[in-house]
């Protein structure tokens, strides 16, 4: 019974995505732990009364008794194995993907002494045409310290795409990553990605907090400027599939304006490898780019935690140093942050 309930919920869920209403469950269905749950999620799009109404039927009839429903079983990253990862696609309804997580419908802007009008139009990218269309009310030459500007809106007509490859595409109908609980965006304009980039965030940096509620918050770097292109200083990040991540810290960083050298004894590995483990665990992560020296700490830890050979293989290029087709690379400079970059989606044009 609980199986009925929760294919129920899911297709709830999708449907939810369909209409104009923001959903309120906080994950994924496309892209949580245990992909075979899928297809129980979206079999109720043939019939959703029917399964409506036996749902109904069986609390009414006391078959699901309220110890009986884990609303967190199937969505606890925790329960991920160590199966090495395999590429997955995102779910789709037609050509429309499924998003589950919470998603932001407007972006605003709070004027302040140095971050005005010109100062939104050069970050955002934004002309005063298009400025005026999204504030009809405001008076933009009139604008003054502490009044909020929208810089974006969500068209539910339109879906985010990669256009090209990270160092020489662009990105089309970004959508914003909002800070949350656990982790801070650094810069909003430069912080638009995939529909798929952005939700995957949510859902990992969501379970993060629920699992992690002492720890410090995590910084967000860029991702891309709303319609992409050059980022600087970045070869990539232009096509909206690039995250910069700070490493989870024992202590507190000194502020959260920006990216703190971390000492290697202040990483955190093994809140560092639940992160790896849970953003590998949708099968859409394509690479994850990591200084040596903390890739090792990392292959270590998940040695001492039961990884089998082939789930090290598979994840870490460590301990050789080319040659491989692991996803966690190494690079020079992410000594203190994350780069990770997601796998091309059905929607992306041209994407690489």
């Amino acid at each position: 019974m609980f199986d009925r309930w929760r294919a129920w919920f899911g297709a709830a869920c999708v449907l939810g995505v369909m209409g104009a209403s923001t959903p309120a469950w906080s994950y994924s269905p496309a892209a949580h732990v245990k992909p075979e749950l899928l297809v129980g999620a979206l079999e109720p799009l043939l019939n959703p009364l029917e399964h409506t109404m036996r749902f109904w039927e069986s609390w009414s009839a006391g078959e699901l008794a309220p110890a009986e429903v884990d609303e967190d079983a199937w969505r606890r990253v925790d329960a991920f194995d160590w199966t090495p990862p395999e590429p997955t696609a995102w779910t789709m309804v037609g050509d429309y993907p499924v998003v589950g997580t919470p998603r932001v419908d407007e972006l605003w802007h709070t004027i302040t002494r140095f971050k005005r009008l010109h100062w939104v139009r050069t970050r955002y990218r934004l002309k005063t045409r298009a400025l005026r269309a999204l504030n009809p009310d405001l008076d933009l030459n009139t604008l003054e310290v502490g009044q909020r500007l929208r810089v974006w809106r969500r068209d539910e007509a339109r879906i985010s795409q990669s256009v090209g490859t990270p160092s020489r595409g662009w990105l089309k109908d970004g959508e914003p990553l909002p800070s949350g609980e656990k982790h801070k965006v650094l810069h909003a304009h430069r912080a638009f990605g995939t529909y798929y980039t952005v939700s995957e965030l949510v859902r990992v940096l969501g379970a993060y907090a629920e699992r992690f509620p002492w720890a410090e918050r995590l910084i967000v770097g860029d991702l891309s400027l709303r319609r992409g292109r050059k980022l600087s200083p970045h070869m990539s990040h232009r096509s909206g599939r690039d995250v910069d991540l700070t490493y989870p810290r024992r202590t507190a960083p000194p502020d959260y304006l920006r990216f703190h050298y971390i000492p290697r004894r202040d990483i955190d590995v093994e809140r560092t490898l639940w992160l790896v483990r849970a953003f590998l665990a949708s099968g859409m992560v394509e690479y994850m780019f990591i200084d040596r020296p903390i890739q090792r700490l990392l292959y270590r830890e998940a040695q001492r935690q039961g990884a089998t050979p082939e789930w090290l293989r598979a994840v870490f290029q460590y301990p050789a140093r080319a040659g491989t087709r692991a996803i966690v690379r190494a690079s020079k400079g992410h000594d203190d942050h994350v780069h990770i970059r997601w796998r091309c989606q059905p929607t992306d044009r041209r994407c690489d």
